[in-house]
């Protein structure tokens, strides 16, 4: 079958979602100064004022309020935002604790289960590389606990909210706008309460250039988000996990060569079995790209 253009704007947008996305770390330690669960009330605030704008401006407003009437769409999105929310204070947490190269393992992770959980949920059947990627990721973690017993609590917790998040917003009947929208509108008194009554004293210490940083905090964080929505529904889930290998080797670079983490014995043993499975999953998909005339290559 011949690429869509649907397809290969699908393939834009996760691409650019992952660029985005592996350089966040950078805007995060501008902000530091914040704390964690702070940062993410003021991530949550400034984001459900960005996308509120843009629904204006788009006219979606009728078609939001449809959604607030269909129960199951409802009960649906409010799932993907606990598990977005809890996403968000994972990674806010990583990056201000000096664990970004956490992060990056969490996403080498979070590709090999969205290939199982398409396999498992959405039948898209995995070939024996692909299965053996997803065997090596487990034997790299299970390595890292069994023999160096440190469990990667926060890369795990990162990959797996994520791939669940990812999976129920491309069953989601409902265009990557409006689902953020209800998604920060779920979050978005907690939120403001929380800053309310935590976050005054933090105002007080915020330059011109954090307050700044913080206005430009929503569409930072909802633009990637929203381009990846609108990509899981174009493409193939498997395709949605070979594409994000960006954003991880963006983290990882930020985290040895610019922040100067520690790449101790335990994570060298977890990374290497991680990127043997990447290299699995690309090889896969290479050799079945070079069997196939272009016209048939899947997508």
């Amino acid at each position: 079958m011949e690429f869509t253009r649907e397809q290969k704007l699908g393939v834009g947008l996760a691409v650019g979602a992952f660029f985005l996305w592996g350089l966040f770390p950078i805007f995060l330690k501008a902000i530091a100064i914040i704390p964690p669960l702070e940062l993410v009330a003021h991530r949550i605030a400034w984001s459900w004022l960005f996308v509120l704008l843009a629904i204006l401006v788009t006219r979606r407003l009728p078609q939001l309020l449809g959604f607030f009437r269909k129960p199951k769409m409802m009960a649906a999105l409010l799932a993907s935002t606990l598990l977005l929310g809890g996403n968000w204070f994972l990674f806010v947490y990583a990056v201000n604790t000096g664990k970004v190269l956490e992060a990056s393992l969490a996403y080498y992770i979070n590709p090999l289960l969205n290939m199982a959980l398409g396999g498992v949920f959405l039948s898209e059947r995995l070939r024996p590389l692909q299965w053996l990627a997803v065997a090596l990721a487990c034997t790299g973690v299970a390595i890292e606990v069994a023999v160096f017993g440190s469990v990667p609590w926060l890369a795990l917790g990162m990959a797996a909210s994520f791939a669940l998040y990812g999976l129920i917003r491309k069953l989601a009947p409902i265009d990557s706008l409006n689902g953020m929208m209800i998604e920060c509108t779920y979050l978005l008194l907690p939120a403001l309460a929380y800053l309310w009554v935590y976050g005054q004293a933090t105002f007080a210490q915020l330059t011109d250039t954090h307050w700044a940083l913080l206005a430009v905090f929503g569409p930072v964080s909802t633009v990637p988000l929203m381009m990846f929505a609108s990509a899981a529904r174009k493409i193939q889930y498997t395709t949605m996990g070979f594409l994000q290998y960006i954003g991880p080797t963006l983290m990882f670079f930020l985290a040895v060569w610019v922040y100067g983490e520690a790449f101790g014995a335990a994570k060298t043993t977890t990374f290497s079995f991680i990127w043997a499975g990447v290299a699995c999953f690309c090889a896969d998909v290479l050799w079945r790209a070079r069997r196939r005339p272009i016209t048939q290559r899947p997508l």
